[in-house]
């Protein structure tokens, strides 16, 4: 939690605890941002989040309002007054934590050379396909090798909303998207993801599509 104001950050943590949550969430999933504070506001502080995490669930708690329009720029996933009643935190944070839990039970099994390894779909930034090596980079940095084809690929991947498929020879995790061009697309690393032309119009729609479906609330 962020907040300049001592007595209201008190204040939230005791309504917090007042929720009575008793769901298991990892450290960093849900961050709870005011907007006015000195040295960097909340919303600045959003997106330096944003350049290294794309999937924390980031809830403004703020006396203002005139900042509503601009967290859809960093995906927050609530915006609420500082009135709010104990009952709307807790329904914000129930639902933020089902949404993770939904998350993080998706995933595939991968047989690697080594062995098999759990691959959680939120974690997986883009994989690439070369004749029958498929290659998953991962958002830690790490990447697995797998033999495998196209079509056995797409089957698991593309039934998922979050991925999307701009050549023939990469499937990408829109949740780590920084910049779309017309050509090319540049991920939460900086890797170049090729566009074909002939499918950058279908891209460009499913992409927005998506990131409008995941856009930010207002209350």
């Amino acid at each position: 939690m962020c907040d300049d104001d001592r007595e209201m950050l008190s204040q939230i943590a005791s309504d917090i605890k007042a929720c009575e949550i008793d769901r298991e969430v990892y450290r960093f999933d849900i961050i709870l941002l005011d907007i006015l504070m000195p040295q960097m506001n909340g919303m600045e502080t959003a997106r330096e989040i944003r350049l290294i995490d794309k999937t924390s669930k980031i809830i403004f708690l703020t006396s203002s309002p005139q900042f509503a329009l601009d967290s859809y720029d960093v995906k927050a996933y609530f915006y609420l007054l500082k009135n709010y009643s104990r009952e709307k935190l807790k329904a914000v944070i129930e639902e933020a934590i089902t949404e993770i839990a939904d998350t993080a039970s998706n995933f595939t099994m991968l047989k690697t050379r080594t062995g098999f390894v759990k691959l959680y779909f939120h974690s997986l930034l883009y994989l690439e396909i070369i004749g029958r090596t498929i290659t998953f980079y991962l958002n830690n940095d790490q990447n697995y090798e797998v033999f495998g084809t196209l079509i056995e690929i797409e089957e698991i991947f593309l039934k998922q909303e979050k991925f999307i498929k701009p050549h023939r020879s990469y499937i990408v995790n829109m949740d780590c998207i920084r910049k779309l061009d017309r050509n090319e697309i540049t991920m939460m690393n900086n890797h170049k993801i090729p566009v074909s032309k002939n499918l950058y119009q279908i891209v460009k729609k499913g992409y927005m599509d998506y990131s409008f479906q995941r856009g930010g609330q207002y209350d």
